[in-house]
């Protein structure tokens, strides 16, 4: 039984391989065939100019703290989670 399981999660992760393999080489191809996508000259002029003391653009710049803030304080890291066994229930 045990050995059935593995052979379902091997063939499961090689369907899953196979898939991320098609979904990057249509990837290529339409870049290779349509080339990068045109952007706006005006896409960023929405960004924040104003300078917050001696930092350019200090609303976007200061908001990265709040985002670095709830990194630090986040979840596991993926190393010291805990490892699942394939044999164990």
């Amino acid at each position: 039984m045990d050995g059935e399981r593995t052979q379902r999660l091997r063939r499961a992760r090689l369907q899953t391989w196979g898939l991320v393999a098609i979904a990057v080489g249509l990837y290529a191809l339409l870049r290779f065939v349509f080339g990068p996508v045109a952007q706006d000259p005006s896409y960023h002029r929405f960004a924040d100019t104003q300078a917050l003391g001696p930092i350019p653009r200090g609303a976007d710049v200061l908001s990265n703290l709040a985002i670095l803030a709830a990194a630090s304080r986040g979840g596991p890291s993926r190393s010291s989670a805990p490892r699942a066994s394939c044999g164990g229930r």
